[in-house]
């Protein structure tokens, strides 16, 4: 059972748990379904296959960006009065609307999908690569970079999922890099109005890579934002080269002319050069030794030992950064570590529906209801009250993977918020003593448990325990 907490979302009522070694093994190499709940209520849970509807494609998703934005230009040059106006704005909205599908196929998988690992995986690289919601194209945009640039990359190498975060157009633009527009570039000699922004070049050394101890440069960083000069996506402005597949939004009248060089490599001008950089920057040793540390705080926990880190280091050098290897190697560690993992707000609450087998979020289905009760709340709402909501004007350095930084009155009020909720509205349908047979808590927990005879009290207690909260 420890596998599928430490390294997945819980017992749910489909997990095999009694062989750790082949569910691993399951997790790397199967193809799982993608599920979701069509209506969620205190009792209807039924499960069902998620609509290809609900996940438009990259260019379905930029050209709805564009849509909204011409026309709420021309409503807000309309003679409307403003009661009109802000009707007519929420429509639009509604009519192109795919974060709410997002959300909520983001919050389902967890709780109903049996790829655990695979889930817990794409959390990690999802708050590496960090993307948030500075523009409205984003609303649009953060749904694919999920699925396109994180999750279904899992299978390579980290240089392939370097390069798809970085030139996915939700980085770009996170990252203002749809800005960055080359000094000696056609477009800036036509009109002198733009230049070099240097913000995801910084971010891809300091935070995506090597890290600060590579001891790069300034003029490094700069000729790295003269590589990324040109990338971007149009639905800001209307620029003369159309792009008709928005995985490769490059501008050649925007990029910089020349060679560059960044940490000792000269690149080539044109679009292929950001794949080289990226390719380098992933070869680096301090990339290696970076990310090792990194995935062992998420998957071991703050105490994990210089042996372990070494560990998945070893195998990242040996595999050039092939990730099942990697991944592997790091569900390893994590299961033979004697050290215990603090989860994530997002994790809990996972394990929490999923071993109580409790329902929580709204289905795919009602959103036109525009009403929702505690049984059936709004991904972004629950999001937001947890403290991690993926959707979010966050930091670049993504949500913190120590324990110190969650352990507060304040995140521990909010679990005993969702734990009496969950009680409440989501209809569990596992006992508190059924989840203490499959969890097998300390005899401190089981005997908090004793002190009360309230089922909700009781439910709280052990969803608000040390041996839930950490594993």
């Amino acid at each position: 059972m420890r596998h599928l907490r430490k390294l997945g979302f819980g017992f749910g009522a489909s997990d095999d748990w009694s062989d750790p070694e082949s569910w691993l093994e399951s997790q790397l190499t199967n193809t799982f379904p993608q599920l979701g709940y069509a209506e969620v209520s205190a009792m209807e849970r039924n499960v069902v296959a998620w609509p290809s509807e609900y996940s438009p494609d990259l260019n379905e998703r930029v050209r709805r960006a564009i849509s909204l934005v011409e026309e709420r230009q021309n409503v807000a040059q309309s003679d409307a009065s403003a009661s009109e106006k802000e009707r007519q704005e929420r429509a639009l909205f509604d009519k192109y609307e795919t974060r709410w599908y997002d959300q909520v196929r983001f919050l389902q998988a967890p709780m109903l999908e049996s790829n655990h690992f695979r889930l817990r995986l794409s959390h990690f690289w999802l708050n590496h690569f960090t993307v948030g919601l500075n523009t409205i194209a984003n609303l649009y945009l953060i749904g694919s970079f999920v699925k396109d640039a994180i999750y279904d990359k899992l299978d390579g190498s980290f240089a392939d999922l370097f390069y798809g975060a970085s030139s996915h157009p939700a980085m770009l633009t996170y990252l203002d890099n749809i800005y960055n527009v080359g000094e000696n570039s056609e477009f800036n000699r036509s009109c002198g109005c733009a230049g070099l922004n240097d913000n995801l070049a910084r971010e891809l050394m300091e935070l995506h890579s090597v890290s600060p101890s590579r001891r790069y440069t300034e003029d490094d960083i700069r000729d790295a934002a003269k590589i990324l000069a040109g990338w971007g996506s149009s639905y800001e402005r209307v620029l003369p080269e159309p792009i008709s597949d928005h995985f490769q939004p490059y501008y050649r009248t925007r990029a910089e002319p020349g060679e560059k060089t960044v940490l000792g490599r000269t690149f080539e001008p044109g679009p292929g050069a950001l794949r080289d950089l990226t390719d380098h920057l992933a070869a680096d040793p301090m990339t290696a030794d970076f990310l090792s540390r990194k995935l062992a705080l998420h998957f071991v926990g703050d105490a994990a030992t210089e042996d372990e880190i070494k560990e998945i280091r070893t195998a990242w050098l040996d595999s050039e950064g092939d990730l099942p290897t990697v991944h592997r190697a790091v569900a390893n560690v994590s299961l033979n570590s004697e050290s215990s993992k603090f989860l994530w707000p997002m994790t809990w609450l996972s394990q929490l529906v999923r071993i109580s087998d409790s329902r929580l979020c709204a289905g795919f289905a009602q959103f036109e209801q525009r009403f929702f009760t505690d049984a059936t709340r709004m991904p972004g709402d629950i999001m937001d009250e947890l403290g991690m909501n993926f959707w979010s004007s966050r930091q670049p350095d993504g949500f913190s993977d120590r324990k110190v930084d969650w352990v507060s009155s304040e995140h521990f009020e909010r679990r005993v918020r969702f734990a009496q909720i969950l009680f409440r509205f989501g209809n569990p349908r596992r006992s508190v003593d059924d989840m203490v047979d499959i969890l097998q808590p300390s005899e401190t927990t089981k005997a908090t448990l004793t002190s009360t005879t309230s089922r909700e009290e009781r439910f709280v207690l052990l969803a608000c325990s040390k041996d839930f909260f950490e594993v």
